[in-house]
């Protein structure tokens, strides 16, 4: 059950029933991020597997209310726009092997 109501910092929230609310203020942003989900999903087989990664990360941290959406909507739109770069260049993911990142060697 969602509810609206007037909550503690002086705004109005949006939330699910002892959820902790959300600021309607933030829900805009909230919004911006599921349809840049769904948009992700509709190319989600022209993914890099390091933004496959992303995305359920992403996913899994907007279900908490203090998430930060303008970072998500950034993510999401950076990764969008390197879908359609790929394209451009007729780029297959799927002939590049997975970036790994050692931490543990340091430069000198």
């Amino acid at each position: 059950m969602v509810r609206i109501w007037t909550g503690g910092e002086g705004g109005v929230s949006l939330g699910n029933a002892g959820s902790g609310g959300r600021r309607l203020t933030d829900l805009v942003q909230y919004l911006e991020v599921q349809r840049l989900l769904d948009e992700v999903e509709d190319v989600a087989d022209e993914l890099a597997a390091n933004e496959r990664d992303m995305v359920d990360w992403l996913r899994r941290s907007c279900e908490d209310p203090s998430h930060n959406e303008a970072q998500a909507v950034r993510l999401l739109e950076t990764i969008l726009r390197n879908v359609r770069i790929r394209r451009a260049y007729d780029v297959d993911t799927s002939e590049h092997t997975r970036r790994k990142i050692d931490l543990g060697h340091k430069v000198h």
